[in-house]
């Protein structure tokens, strides 16, 4: 969660890539501006940056919350694809004016030689304009960042709790904020061909991969269709993916959504289907992830 000022204009960003890790160019990506206040939307314009990057600008025009969300068409992972900003909650007046009365003084000072307690001119040792300088720098601008500093915390779960927000209220709010940030999904329709076809595969991901779960959809399967589902994992760099998870499911199924948790890894994970019988058929897939 970020912290940003009403009128003050602010860029986010994304990165897409392919289900294979490649970063994904020459795409129209979209950008949904939410207002949570009224509910209402903008959608603001998104520019290619450069390898997969994409980012857009936005000027939030009040305090409270907003969430911007990225989409794009096609088969794709979107890292940053929700983002949720706090603007306001603070007041600083006080702090700017104070500000602004300092930076009057030194600048009435006027080239005159600053002095210490005993009223001697200090040794010009460049001391007195590098304050000089990083006063000038402690600008409003900057000043306004420190809006969002609050130390009375206690006091303000204290009165949310006192607005009949339960503290196990509190917590269930930050677990679906943080799963709203955190959990991506892909998915699509696998025809199968009567071979070994991928569902999904993460090949030789940059860093550590945190799939979640993946789920298949059997109800087209009938009479004597014969499918096989296997997981692989590669656990070390540069070789093979080694089968971890085998099962096999004949005709019609009773549960027709079939679903396995995926455990992390760094060196790639994929999930296949093999029709070895039957009639070949079109499976829906989907795949949650932490991007």
């Amino acid at each position: 969660m970020a912290d940003l000022k009403a009128g003050e204009a602010f860029t986010a960003g994304c990165m897409i890539v392919t289900p294979l890790g490649v970063a994904a160019t020459g795409l129209a990506p979209t950008a949904t501006l939410f207002k949570l206040s009224d509910d209402s939307t903008t959608n603001p314009a998104v520019a290619e940056v450069s390898g997969g990057v994409y980012d857009c600008t936005f000027t939030p025009d009040a305090a409270g919350g907003w969430i911007l969300k990225f989409a794009v068409a096609g088969n794709y992972y979107i890292y940053g694809a929700v983002q949720l900003f706090k603007v306001g909650g603070g007041n600083v007046a006080d702090v700017e004016t104070a500000v602004d009365a300092i930076l009057l003084d030194v600048t009435a000072i006027n080239g005159d030689a600053m002095r210490g307690t005993d009223g001697a001119a200090l040794v010009a040792s460049g001391w007195d304009a590098g304050l000089a300088t990083i006063l000038d720098n402690f600008t409003a601008a900057r000043i306004g960042y420190l809006d969002e500093l609050d130390f009375d915390l206690d006091a303000r779960f204290t009165a949310i709790e006192g607005g009949g927000f339960a503290a196990e209220t509190l917590v269930a709010i930050y677990n679906l904020l943080d799963a709203i940030l955190d959990l991506t999904e892909t998915g699509g329709t696998l025809a199968a061909t009567g071979g070994e076809d991928t569902i999904y595969l993460a090949n030789a991901p940059a860093g550590v991969w945190e799939p979640r779960h993946v789920l298949i959809d059997l109800t087209n399967m009938a009479g004597v269709d014969d499918v096989t589902i296997r997981i692989y994992y590669r656990i070390k760099n540069g070789e093979n993916l080694i089968l971890q998870y085998e099962e096999s499911y004949l005709g019609d199924q009773s549960v027709d959504l079939w679903e396995q948790q995926l455990a992390p890894n760094r060196y790639g994970v994929q999930v296949t289907l093999e029709q070895t019988a039957g009639v070949n058929r079109n499976y829906d897939w989907e795949v949650l992830y932490n991007g």
